[in-house]
């Protein structure tokens, strides 16, 4: 297999830097260069799949080897941002460095530095290892060492300034990415410019964004437009960066999750858990509706939630299992949710209308 498609969701969400109102900053030539390091960076993702480990699945759905290579690729991102966050900005001679304490990169990256180390050597780091002032052969025998770019002497200087200033804020607290992954798709509006991270600041429509969906930009553009502007629905986003990256939109009324968007390269996918008045109306006119609620329809029933003993709630109408519960937690959601790619604007349609319905 391959991590092609995890790299190449990292490669589209990498952000360029933009000056605000031509204000000329100094170090913008190195904002630029770290924005192009990261995409060589996750283009190159082949250079990573050196697992030796067998081409099996896993409980989490990822082959064994994609899944260490995968770690690889993030695990080289994340070291270079940890070095970038622990280490102090220091000149040696006319070029620019960051001194790392050993013991502080350690303290934040706790993976081997072997691999990550020789993967950014070939994109121009340098490294000279230091041991009481005495410069020493190798990381292993070091108490700090610098780490040098050779090919732009604003990288080391605009990389520092960049982990710095971004947000001190991880998911959970409401941002929508970690400041490691942050620093991995270059958002430098966030960190340098006048936009939040938090998840209800960021717009669906986020160029990002519209990279990544790529070929499915009409249809995401007319759904943002028919569940936002339309039923005044409105946009939780965020990025979950495990395994199979994605940008994850949920759409509310209030706080409530009406119905989750998953985007990954130029796929679209829904989930929509339906009421269970909902759900008998969609049933009813499953042959108008396109096959997306068709194949839904077929996956009705039962999930074991625990809520109930023997299926005591399930019934049978025209001919589909259909649970009775209420979608409040994310199995029950599964017995009578509308889940599947976006394909067409007769998807699209369909799905704002049953929304719709389902709210008034």
């Amino acid at each position: 297999m391959s991590i092609e498609t995890q790299a190449g969701f990292w490669l589209r969400n990498v952000n360029d830097y933009r000056e605000e109102g031509g204000k000329g900053n100094p170090l913008a030539a190195g904002f630029r260069e770290l924005s192009a390091l990261l995409r060589r960076l996750f283009a190159d993702y082949s250079s990573f799949e050196t697992s030796a480990a067998e081409s099996v699945p896993t409980k989490i759905g990822i082959n064994a080897d994609d899944l260490e290579n995968y770690h690889n690729l993030m695990e080289t991102v994340d070291c270079l941002y940890q070095m970038a966050a622990v280490g102090l900005l220091r000149q040696e001679g006319n070029v620019s460095c960051l001194e790392v304490s050993k013991a502080a990169l350690k303290k934040e990256f706790k993976t081997s530095v072997v691999f990550p180390f020789a993967m950014l050597e070939k994109y121009g780091f340098s490294f000279r290892y230091r041991k009481e002032g005495k410069e020493v052969a190798a990381y292993k025998f070091c108490g700090a060492f610098c780490l040098f770019y050779g090919n732009d002497p604003l990288l080391i200087p605009a990389m520092k300034t960049f982990a710095d200033s971004l947000p001190d804020a991880a998911i959970k607290d409401g941002y929508y990415l970690p400041r490691r992954d942050l620093f991995a798709v270059a958002d430098f509006t966030c960190a340098l410019g006048d936009e939040t991270a938090k998840q209800t600041d960021i717009s669906p429509l986020r160029p990002c964004i519209l990279r990544t969906v790529g070929g499915k930009r009409e249809l995401w553009l007319t759904l943002v437009e028919r569940l936002g502007e339309g039923l005044k629905l409105s946009a939780k986003v965020s990025v979950n960066p495990y395994v199979f990256p994605n940008w994850t939109v949920k759409f509310c009324r209030q706080k409530k999750t009406v119905l989750t968007f998953i985007i990954r390269a130029d796929e679209l996918g829904v989930k929509l858990p339906l009421p269970y008045e909902t759900a008998k109306l969609v049933i009813q006119r499953r042959r108008e509706l396109p096959r997306l609620f068709s194949e839904s329809i077929g996956r009705f029933g039962c999930v074991g939630c625990g809520k109930c003993a023997g299926q005591a709630n399930i019934e049978v109408f025209e001919g589909v299992s259909l649970c009775r519960l209420a979608t409040t937690n994310f199995m029950s959601e599964d017995a009578k949710s509308i889940a599947g790619g976006i394909e067409t604007q007769a998807d699209v349609a369909a799905v704002c209308e049953i929304v719709k319905e389902s709210l008034a």
